[in-house]
């Protein structure tokens, strides 16, 4: 009908957002589309991709299906947007420590503790990506794949590339070497795992000293 109803002779609108007042007070500077983000990465990470359905998302953002779908067509976008949205907002952060004037130990320091110290929904995103990637379709797969990659362990392939020119890391394996750090990090990345300030630190500073000092008592 051309964006209008005949029958009414009024303009028809897009889906709405049914929101309680108390959602409206508690998410009121997020859009319908962050929203649903935010819901449907809390859902992905506590239940999984199979154990989640289009109507809780809809019911746990607080608006109609006919909203959701408004904005993504089925799960398959939706955490595809998720993990975009992912990649780009912690793409810049650690470009930035990258760019720093600083040593590669403080540069791979800083880079550990970012990582880490994300909340456990963005932790959750990372594990995700290992354990639901395959619901996406091959070629977003290859997609996230390739950005996962360059972010994570290319980040770190170059950080280690620059110690060993600038004689500050003796040489070894740079792929090897950046995926054994990267393993590391990763049994934190479970969403089950509990996160406290002083827990984060503690096992940041464990993870780095481990990785630069070894463990043998010297």
């Amino acid at each position: 009908m051309s964006g209008f109803d005949k029958k009414e002779g009024n303009q028809m609108s897009e889906p709405t957002l049914e929101l309680n007042e108390t959602s409206v007070s508690k998410e009121k500077n997020l859009s319908g589309r962050d929203l649903i983000i935010q819901s449907a990465t809390q859902l992905f990470v506590e239940k999984g991709f199979n154990g989640v359905s289009m109507r809780e998302i809809a019911e746990t953002s607080h608006m109609t299906k006919a909203a959701l779908y408004y904005h993504f067509q089925d799960k398959e976008a939706l955490t595809s947007q998720i993990f975009v949205d992912y990649f780009s907002e912690i793409e810049l952060d650690i470009q930035k420590i990258l760019e720093q004037p600083s040593s590669v130990r403080e540069k791979t320091a800083q880079f550990v503790a970012k990582i880490m110290n994300q909340s456990p929904e963005k932790l959750g995103v990372i594990h995700l990506i290992f354990i639901e990637s395959s619901h996406l379709g091959i070629k977003f797969r290859q997609e996230i794949g390739q950005k996962y990659h360059t972010l994570f362990l290319g980040s770190i392939e170059n950080l280690l590339k620059d110690g060993i020119e600038q004689g500050e890391i003796r040489d070894l394996d740079i792929k090897q070497t950046a995926q054994l750090l990267f393993g590391m990090m990763y049994s934190y990345f479970h969403p089950q795992q509990p996160k406290y300030p002083e827990e984060i630190q503690k096992s940041t500073d464990l993870v780095l000293q481990i990785f630069f000092e070894g463990v043998e008592k010297r």
